[in-house]
């Protein structure tokens, strides 16, 4: 009797060390993997303001360089744009490739809007980072037109199948 307690106590210690060990690997490495906290005990984190506007450091390149990081989402250089130019990066991603054929090129399949208005004549030119080894394309948008204010870039392609973003920027 004394041998299949001991069983039991051995199985249960295993079964709690596993379970202890996966929450601690979970809670060191979801924000590396981009993951949601599914350990978050806040309600309503998902609910914070209207659907759609959304500011997410990974939109804006000097937050990414401040924080040593790379893009995995397209980017902007910031969310207020002193200059006329706005620049656009879009990260060549894996899952582009399964969209499109080898024959087609990723970037003349790419819509831009400033806010719900199509950018025309739009000029991409791939790009790989020196610092991170960071390949996609980008281009250099004139916005001098537009007046200080507040504006969405939307970036999508053609059947809005495997690439949306809006990303919010204020003009000085």
């Amino acid at each position: 009797m004394s041998s299949n307690l001991k069983r039991k106590y051995a199985v249960v210690g295993f079964s709690l060390m596993l379970i202890l060990s996966i929450l601690f690997m979970y809670s060191s490495i979801f924000q590396l993997m981009y993951w949601p906290n599914v350990l978050d005990p806040r309600e309503n984190r998902n609910n914070l303001t209207q659907e759609g506007n959304e500011m997410y450091y990974g939109f804006y390149m000097d937050e990414l360089e401040r924080h040593n990081k790379k893009a995995i989402y397209p980017v902007i250089q910031s969310e207020l744009i002193k200059d006329d130019f706005l620049k656009v990066f879009i990260p060549h991603l894996k899952t582009f490739d399964d969209f499109l054929p080898s024959d087609t090129y990723l970037a003349s399949n790419i819509i831009l809007l400033i806010n719900n208005k199509e950018v025309k004549n739009v000029d991409w030119y791939s790009y790989k980072a020196l610092d991170n080894d960071q390949l996609g394309f980008r281009t250099l948008l004139d916005i001098s037109h537009l007046e200080r204010g507040h504006y969405r870039l939307k970036i999508t392609d053609k059947n809005e199948s495997f690439l949306e973003v809006i990303i919010p920027f204020w003009k000085e």
